[in-house]
């Protein structure tokens, strides 16, 4: 179970509505180097102020059924943080490539793709809580002075070995796009003291 500060974590150990995880999972061999953020429907909306309603609970269900297809953490729109999968054991089915090196973490959307400040507070808690666990690298993707959202050269070119920090699901592959997370979390990440490289790694920028 992961500690976040001022947000509320759920797990399976706590309560029995909040299932674990079970056949859409592989067992973890290679350890985790990145932080994977997602947004449910992947579209690019408003972040308002305050709290939304809590429709997470939908998107965990679906995390038990869905073939082919899983994360490890979903944050509501209240903050709330659901917790389906243990990562340092075993890894989620949610970005493709990136799955082994990586944890996922799911912002609840509707389908407009709205986001709320308190959920954003609690994915990047909770990101940083994970980096620090792992010893993931506090570097975010970043280009001309703003996040990145685009497939990064560097997994074009198949080096995803240099991939150390905090990803969307849009650096890795063309089927989704800005939105998925859009710029909000890498920008709060960047404003709170993390740096923002290029990859291939051109250094800060």
């Amino acid at each position: 179970m992961a500690y976040v500060p001022h947000a509320k974590v759920v797990t399976w150990l706590d309560d029995p509505t909040v299932p674990q995880l079970g056949g859409n999972r592989s067992v973890r061999r290679t350890p985790v180097r990145a932080i994977v953020v997602h947004t449910t429907w992947g579209r690019l909306g408003p972040l308002f102020e305050g709290s939304g309603d809590r429709i997470g609970r939908r998107y965990v269900a679906e995390n038990v059924r869905t073939m082919q297809k899983s994360w490890d953490f979903t944050v509501d729109q209240d903050g709330t943080i659901y917790q389906q999968n243990d990562p340092a054991r075993f890894y989620t089915w949610h970005a493709t490539i990136a799955n082994p090196f990586s944890v996922g973490i799911e912002m609840a959307q509707r389908m407009d793709g709205t986001l709320y400040d308190t959920q954003l507070r609690a994915t990047v808690e909770l990101v940083s809580v994970l980096a620090r666990v792992f010893d993931v690298p506090r570097v975010v993707p970043w280009r001309r002075g703003a996040p990145d959202l685009r497939v990064l050269p560097a997994v074009r070119a198949g080096r995803l070995g240099e991939l150390r920090g905090v990803f969307g699901h849009v650096h890795f592959t063309d089927e989704r796009g800005p939105g998925d997370p859009g710029p909000f979390p890498f920008a709060v990440l960047r404003a709170t003291g993390w740096v923002g490289i290029e990859w291939p790694a051109n250094g800060p920028s």
